[in-house]
């Protein structure tokens, strides 16, 4: 590419970019903020929404748990001292108000006996101004709703509640309840430890995200890197350098490494995509320029030699030989307009009719032709091993193909043998099957073509010399033609060096093997060698023509 079609490239690509920045913005715009944030750290903040969320759900279950087991602690504490304050304490309680041992937590225990209210602390609980709240005592004591000997929370006068039990006292003398024991605990240490380990359970998940925030970035762009590597692979191929690609070795397995693997492939066929219409672009206006050149010089010498003869300027003995360079002008840009309606034809891909055709009798047909040709000429009709070929042998050389386009191939390749070759430059004319291919080949002997000029001799109006097709009166476009139709059957053609000297035309087609044919080997019977030179035979077994 070229640096005038680069800096057009280039400059479609800024004004794109531009454009689709412009249509960015107005969509960002439009969007909600969540939508306006970079895509980076919208996932950080998802990734930081979750790591809440899952230590929140760990941190709230976590002090359940903790206040289950501590309230469950004092649950039991609470059923093993009021047991025992009913059975040793009471008598004490009720006398003194006080207990008969000073208790190491801070209990609050009342009583009340046929009317008679008695209530009492623990010595820690009493330098405390904290207990439960003396109406809700009562409306417990008057209700039945509660059951006995299964702990309960009661508010307290405070701000602390209280975790209690209360158990039913019978009279002396009868199974009747005579009165309620109510043993209380503050909740205010269960409390204080929840809150105490809410704090640090919220600190810790505090760093746990902000800690994850930090790696969840950076993972981020470690992970995205392969995105903002083919953004700029994607820019610098906009740009015009279509052999930029996506370093594979940076990307780590899994989705990422199979879409850049994709977009490696797609710029692949993007860049042969565009190399082939831009070597195509070359072609036409190649050939366009051509086409005028080759149909300027008989229409000039046309328009020429008429205004000559209008004007009364040639003489009339020369009327005849005016008349004839016309007629052969004419002639030749027929020829020339034919060549170009049969490419434009091929180019179509308008279809054709397809039949089972025997390379063999093209050969062989071909090589009849140059003999007419070329009656002096050493013609050698053979196998692609070398050896003599007969059409008598019961073997065939079969394609799919249209008979009429492949008798052109041979026309083709045949004329360029007779209009650029000396007639005493031998040729030899090959068919058979070679590895699932049909194969016709021509060989001569002749001054050849060089070898960085092979791949060339098929371009439309190719010459080596400016002149040479005008004076033998080609066109340039004969071999064109033939790897034309040798394309649209599915084959190609192909040009070599003979050994020793010369040039050899290969056409390939994909061969068909006939009903009740196994796979065709090559003949060793003797074939015919066509020659005349002086109306004699070369070799015992060849034939005249």
């Amino acid at each position: 590419m070229n640096l005038p079609q680069r800096l057009k490239i280039s400059q479609r690509y800024r004004e794109r970019k531009r454009k689709t920045e412009t249509v960015h913005k107005e969509a960002t715009s439009k969007g909600t903020y969540w939508q306006r944030i970079p895509l980076t750290w919208r996932l950080v903040l998802v990734i930081m929404a979750l790591l809440a969320g899952g230590l929140g759900g760990t941190g709230a279950a976590m002090l359940g748990i903790l206040h289950s087991h501590l309230t469950a602690q004092i649950d039991s504490n609470l059923k093993s001292t009021a047991s025992r304050i009913k059975t040793n304490d009471l008598v004490d309680l009720l006398g003194n108000g006080s207990f008969q041992a000073n208790q190491p937590t801070n209990y609050f225990v009342r009583v009340n006996y046929k009317g008679e209210v008695a209530e009492a602390t623990s010595a820690i609980t009493g330098q405390d101004k904290e207990r439960p709240d003396r109406k809700a005592l009562e409306a417990l004591e008057k209700s039945r709703s509660i059951e006995w000997e299964k702990p309960f929370t009661i508010a307290g006068e405070g701000s602390s509640s209280w975790r209690a039990i209360m158990l039913p006292m019978h009279g002396a003398s009868d199974l009747k309840i005579a009165g309620t024991l109510i043993v209380a605990l503050p909740l205010q240490t269960v409390t204080q430890t929840v809150t105490a380990t809410g704090i640090n359970v919220l600190g810790t998940s505090v760093i746990i995200i902000l800690v994850g925030g930090v790696l969840a970035y950076v993972l981020v762009q470690v992970s995205l890197r392969p995105l903002r590597q083919m953004e700029e692979v994607a820019g610098k191929i906009a740009s015009g350098d279509l052999h930029e690609r996506i370093d594979l070795s940076q990307v780590h397995a899994g989705e990422v490494l199979s879409l850049a693997s994709a977009l490696n492939f797609m710029l692949s066929r993007i860049e042969e995509t565009i190399v082939t219409q831009q070597r195509n672009e070359k072609k036409i206006r190649q050939f366009v320029s051509d086409a005028s050149h080759e149909l300027r010089t008989p229409l000039a010498a046309l328009r020429g030699y008429g205004e000559l003869y209008k004007m009364g300027g040639v003489p009339p003995e020369r009327v005849d030989e005016v008349m004839g360079r016309i007629s052969s002008e004419a002639t030749r840009m027929g020829v020339l307009v034919e060549d170009l309606l049969k490419l434009a034809r091929l180019d179509e891909g308008r279809k054709i009719k397809m039949e089972a055709v025997d390379l063999y009798q093209i050969a062989a047909a071909g090589a009849l032709d140059l003999s007419a040709l070329s009656p002096s000429r050493d013609i050698c009709l053979q196998h692609l091993d070398g050896k003599p070929l007969l059409l008598d042998e019961g073997k065939t050389a079969l394609v799919l193909a249209d008979r009429n386009q492949l008798t052109q191939v041979m026309t083709n390749l045949i004329g360029n043998i007779d209009r650029y070759t000396s007639p005493e430059v031998p040729v030899e004319i090959l068919a058979g099957i070679n590895q699932g291919e049909a194969v016709l080949e021509i060989r001569d002997h002749g001054e050849g073509v060089p070898s960085d000029e092979l791949e060339e001799i098929f371009g439309r109006f190719y010459r080596r010399d400016g002149s040479r097709s005008r004076e033998t009166g080609g066109t340039g476009l004969g071999l064109s033609i033939v790897s034309a139709i040798a394309a649209v059957h599915g084959g190609e053609a192909k040009a070599v060096e003979t050994p020793g000297g010369g040039l050899t035309i290969r056409v390939y087609f994909p061969a068909i093997t006939p009903k009740g044919q196994g796979k065709q080997e090559l003949s060793r019977k003797s074939g015919k060698i066509f020659k005349k030179a002086s109306g004699k035979k070369s070799e015992k077994n060849s034939t005249e023509f």
